[in-house]
């Protein structure tokens, strides 16, 4: 593949690696309230039940039908556990570290078992490396366990001639995990590639009782949610159950902006992935690259059909992690130096704007972009942490020491840019994660809520409100709202979500607080009082 051999060193340890994993997971995980994602809907659940909701989680008092519910099971149990050294909704997050943490075990597993050592190694770099996971694994996120059951089938799968018992064990345990994190849409996700792969002869000759392991586990862990379920709550059951099949049911959605984003979210992985496909092009039926291509095509199909891009693409950077791992080390010397040449330049130029964004956010100096940081986020106070400025030092030293001095390996360019992204990424969590933070809480409008509204405790309307401000609302100051059209009595507040410049008058009402959070520029949260019963 080469002039000559390179020298086969990685750069980094077993243990460096898996230190690097665990760094860039926990920063960004903690330390930070709900924010205005899928992250303060999933904890508003969690603790609903860790209150005793556990068959049915609610959200702000209501029953949740969108999504099953391990992960608030899971969360539940961290935030009750550790939640008494942190936050309830940080020690709820530990939850996704635990997930992604599975996820990255399995692949690099799958991909030790088909190649070597090195290229365990390389595969989780790969994929904390990918732009599109850094946020959403980072949120309390149920998508993350679509991710981690896909890790552990492709895991299983890759195990299925050398430990057939625990490879059986493993899927049975992926089936459960993908439908109970993401439903019939990540079940029918796994069920599909392992079918794809019943029909190699790899997965098909001398494996009945592999297979026989499998359902074996899968059957009681798939059924006894919805058997309960539908004993204690036949209602809820009902909703659920049309809720996954209308879901099911709804075809790929092909638009320019999921294109753009899956190109985007799937640096540097994608390309890779394509390397590995050409140069396998005559190859694709050996296992190694069939069992990946497979997951990786399933797993597109999955993207486009996902009501969530940002969430959708994960199963299919584990997928491509797998196969692009492969491609990883055999780039020719020249793509392979300007690959490393563009990741080096590239990151430590993001390296030193986020010491200078952070410096400013800290210090309000340099003046011109201090200013650019107080304008979208007014009322923000910084503080100092010696803490939080030694990491950062750490981490960049470490990116600058391994940029100069890691030896040349056709490894350098992805342990370059999985680091350097690591690097940036722990800045930014270390310096910028305050203000990030104020500006996407919910914690200020709530609180506003709750001063007006006081120990009111009768019903309050809302209208327009999504389930972010709901679980908001709920989840900072206890403030439970209902639907306007199920209301059958008079309720003397209403809450409503409105734009910058909308008509104030609500006929019968009149509104006494208008709030939104820091730096917003569009939305507001307008609190009315009823005058009249018309």
């Amino acid at each position: 593949m080469f002039a000559r051999p390179w020298p086969p060193a990685f750069p980094l340890t077993g243990r460096m690696v898996i230190l690097l994993c665990f760094g860039v997971l926990l920063v960004g995980l903690i330390g930070h309230d709900p924010w205005k994602t899928d992250d303060v809907i999933s904890l508003n659940l969690a603790r609903s039940v860790a209150q005793g909701h556990w068959l049915v989680p609610q959200l702000a008092g209501e029953p949740w039908l969108q999504s099953p519910p391990l992960y608030y099971w899971l969360a539940a149990i961290f935030g009750t556990v550790f939640g008494l050294v942190l936050e309830w909704h940080d020690a709820a997050r530990l939850a996704s570290l635990m997930l992604v943490s599975v996820g990255l075990t399995g692949i690099a597993y799958a991909a030790r078992t088909f190649f070597d050592l090195e290229a365990g190694r390389v595969a989780p770099l790969l994929v904390i490396g990918t732009l599109g996971t850094l946020v959403p694994f980072h949120d309390a996120q149920p998508a993350l366990l679509t991710f981690a059951a896909l890790s552990v089938a492709v895991a299983a799968l890759a195990a299925w001639r050398k430990h057939s018992l625990p490879a059986g064990v493993g899927l049975g345990f992926a089936l459960p995990l993908a439908f109970l994190g993401g439903g019939l849409d990540s079940f029918a996700l796994l069920i599909a590639i392992v079918f794809a792969c019943a029909l190699h002869p790899r997965w098909r000759t001398d494996s009945r009782r592999t297979w026989i392991v499998a359902a074996i586990t899968a059957a009681p862990l798939l059924a006894i949610w919805p058997i309960l379920v539908s004993n204690h709550a036949s209602g809820s059951f009902a909703g659920w159950w049309s809720h996954e099949l209308t879901t099911l049911q709804q075809p790929p959605v092909f638009e320019g902006r999921r294109f753009s984003y899956l190109v985007w979210s799937l640096w540097p992985v994608l390309p890779f992935g394509l390397w590995t496909l050409w140069m396998q092009r005559k190859q694709l039926m050996l296992a190694p690259s069939y069992l990946p291509l497979v997951a990786v095509i399933f797993c597109t199909i999955f993207y486009f059909r996902s009501t969530d891009v940002t969430t959708g693409v994960l199963p299919l950077v584990g997928a491509m992690a797998v196969l692009g791992m492969q491609g990883a080390n055999r780039l020719r010397r020249g793509a392979a130096g300007a690959f490393d040449w563009f990741g080096a330049t590239t990151l430590t130029m993001f390296v030193a704007l986020a010491w200078l964004g952070g410096i400013a956010i800290l210090t309000n100096l340099p003046e011109p972009i201090a200013k650019n940081f107080r304008i979208p986020a007014p009322g923000f106070v910084p503080h100092w942490s010696w803490m939080a400025f030694s990491i950062s030092v750490v981490a960049t030293l470490a990116w600058m020491r391994l940029v100069v001095s890691a030896p040349r390996s056709p490894w350098r360019p992805i342990t370059g840019w999985a680091c350097g992204v690591g690097t940036i990424w722990i800045l930014l969590g270390m310096l910028w994660l305050p203000w990030i933070d104020y500006t996407k809480s919910y914690r200020k409008p709530s609180a506003d809520l709750k001063n007006v509204v006081g120990n009111y405790s009768g019903c309050i309307e809302r209208q327009r409100l999504s389930p972010v401000h709901r679980a908001s609302f709920d989840y900072f100051e206890g403030i439970r709202t209902q639907a306007v059209s199920t209301s059958d009595q008079a309720c003397r507040f209403r809450i409503v979500q409105a734009l910058n410049g909308q008509d104030s008058d609500l006929k019968g009402w009149r509104m006494v607080l208008e709030t939104s959070r820091p730096g917003e520029k569009r939305e507001r949260i307008r609190l009315y009082r009823r005058i009249s019963k018309g």
